[in-house]
């Protein structure tokens, strides 16, 4: 194990230090922190740092808490939490975990993002977010920073005009299909068991879809429309994504929280 560990293990602890690497942020966005602290260690302080400089610092209290802050635009960088002291449970005579432990991280929200803790590093090489967009490029990270507000994205009603083209999916303006990667949170591996159902509008079931060995589901034929896909498994909390259809091809990989 590192001297220095910086990331987060499976379990949702972390240790004196935490590092996620941060996207550009266009505008002044909100920061929220929460997590739970046990008795140990005795004593806990958080600090919060961007880019080496400090944004927040708090004692911690024993139980749930949560943090929030400010962040102000950044290009790229980095955040860093500090925690003040660690321990180790072996010592403490609770387990056999010899890890340095500060406290349990459940989640950090930054509206600008959809999942700033990226789960999916420890997936391979695999990384849900290229698909959406390119982000990950760092000549499109420049760009998409420098962009004014009004800057669209290609969508549906700016290619109306290409529709009659030789290339144009005529089965798009009715149908539209669902797919992606069930996949557990914290560690970002796929799930091999469980299943995946849509809800209509009106909460009726329309389809249900089990998940190959590899956490990949499909559904095909959805006509247009608000629906619900709810990822399920024995050993994790449903997970609800909304998604409005409406005539293309979505991927929605859903993120499992295993129960506590």
């Amino acid at each position: 194990m590192s001297a220095i560990f910086t990331d987060r293990y499976p379990d949702g602890w972390v240790s004196k230090y935490f590092v996620i690497p941060l996207p550009p942020i266009r505008r002044t966005t909100a920061l929220i922190i929460s997590g739970r602290r046990h008795p140990w260690p005795e004593q806990l302080t958080i600090s919060v740092y961007i880019n080496g400089e400090l944004m927040d610092q708090a004692e911690i209290q024993e139980g749930h808490f949560t943090m929030q802050t400010k962040m102000k635009p950044v290009m790229q960088g980095k955040l860093l939490i500090i925690s003040s002291s660690v321990f180790v449970p072996k010592e403490k005579g609770i387990s056999e975990d010899t890890r340095k432990l500060s406290f349990l991280l459940d989640d950090i929200v930054i509206p600008e993002l959809p999942d700033a803790m990226e789960p999916y590093h420890d997936l391979l090489d695999f990384k849900p977010r290229n698909i959406f967009n390119c982000t990950d490029e760092p000549l499109w990270d420049r760009l998409s920073f420098i962009f004014a507000d009004t800057y669209k994205i290609p969508d549906k009603e700016m290619l109306h005009p290409f529709k009659n083209s030789l290339w144009w999916d005529k089965r798009s303006d009715s149908l539209s299909s669902i797919s992606g990667m069930v996949y557990d949170k914290f560690t970002g591996r796929f799930l091999t068991e469980g299943t995946v159902q849509i809800f209509n509008k009106d909460q009726i079931l329309v389809r249900k879809i089990g998940i190959n060995k590899k956490g990949y589901y499909q559904c095909k034929g959805l006509p247009a429309g608000a629906y619900q896909v709810v990822g399920q498994s024995s050993r994790y909390g449903d997970q609800i994504i909304r998604v409005h259809m409406d005539g293309f091809s979505k991927v929605i990989h859903i993120p499992m929280l295993p129960h506590s």
